[in-house]
């Protein structure tokens, strides 16, 4: 399953072919105010795809970030983990004894 940002990425690229393709008509056709309003709303379109791609350059770099640190912190549970083993051993030796 895609996530929400690939789902509106590839949504708004196709409105955008669309509207690409509308502005060729438009020209063969010689409806130039149309043209002008297709190409202003596909240069809208453009921006909202760069922004989405800017967004999700940064969650992946978040995403990134925090599995380095999930990763440290994982490791650092098993030493804590291995010491605290190791001190009840030697609890249990001494108690024995």
């Amino acid at each position: 399953m895609k996530p929400d940002w690939e789902k509106a990425q590839a949504r708004l690229e196709t409105a955008l072919q669309r509207i690409e393709a509308g502005v060729a008509a438009r020209r063969a056709a010689g409806g130039a105010a149309e043209v002008a309003a297709l190409q202003a709303e596909r240069d809208a379109l453009a921006d909202e795809v760069a922004k989405l791609r800017a967004a999700n350059d940064r969650l992946a770099a978040d995403l990134q970030r925090t599995e380095a640190e999930r990763a440290k912190a994982t490791a650092a549970a098993g030493q804590v983990s291995d010491r605290l083993d190791g001190a009840i051993d030697q609890l249990k030796l001494v108690l024995d004894n």
